[in-house]
């Protein structure tokens, strides 16, 4: 977050002129670390004050009379996204263990 403040400040001049100390209208490596210590702190506060804020759970309905509810601290997007992905990889990992397995089984018994 510092780093994105420190790029908003350097788009708006008035808001860095608040660190040209000297008045010269250049920012010294001193003034830079003045705004980066600035930013900083910035930040932290931000982040203090958002790591504040409870964890808002989702509870959505799945249509399953078994499994009314599903509850996530991930929007249903990202939960069905990251279920999807998930299930990509289960499937080809059953295709690679049933392919291994077949390719195997004449070895294993003999085969001619």
């Amino acid at each position: 977050m510092q780093r994105a403040l420190l790029k908003v400040w350097k788009q708006d001049p008035a808001r860095l002129a608040r660190f040209d100390t000297a008045g010269d209208g250049t920012i010294s490596l001193e003034e830079w670390e003045q705004a980066r210590r600035a930013a900083g702190a910035l930040a932290e506060r931000a982040e203090d004050k958002r790591s504040r804020l409870p964890v808002l759970a989702h509870l959505t309905a799945t249509g399953d009379k078994r499994q009314p509810f599903v509850i996530s601290t991930d929007t249903q997007e990202d939960l069905a996204s990251t279920l999807h992905l998930h299930t990509l990889w289960l499937t080809l990992a059953f295709i690679v263990v049933t392919v291994t397995a077949v390719a195997s089984a004449p070895a294993r018994f003999g085969g001619r």
